[in-house]
């Protein structure tokens, strides 16, 4: 099922929060095989120049809106 896990959408919904790690009673650790999962995507070629484009332009936007947030909370926290 190598083809069907590594074309599905399912593999690239996943935050990477760590939400469902901190709370899995088995420690399973959903975002690091996510990660994997999204590596041997890519590396056999079954995701489009596009879409890792389109992944990466959203992953320079989630770093900018992290860094606003914590910025933000810090200032908050300051006053």
């Amino acid at each position: 099922m190598r083809e069907e896990v590594l074309t599905s959408p399912a593999i690239w919904f996943c935050l990477v929060c760590y939400r469902c790690y901190a709370h899995c009673p088995q420690n399973v650790n959903f975002p690091d095989l996510m990660r994997v999962l999204r590596y041997l995507a890519i590396k056999g070629k079954y995701v489009t120049a596009d879409i890792i484009d389109r992944i990466n332009e959203i992953d320079k936007r989630l770093q900018i809106l992290r860094h606003d947030l914590i910025k933000y909370d810090v200032t908050r926290q300051k006053r």
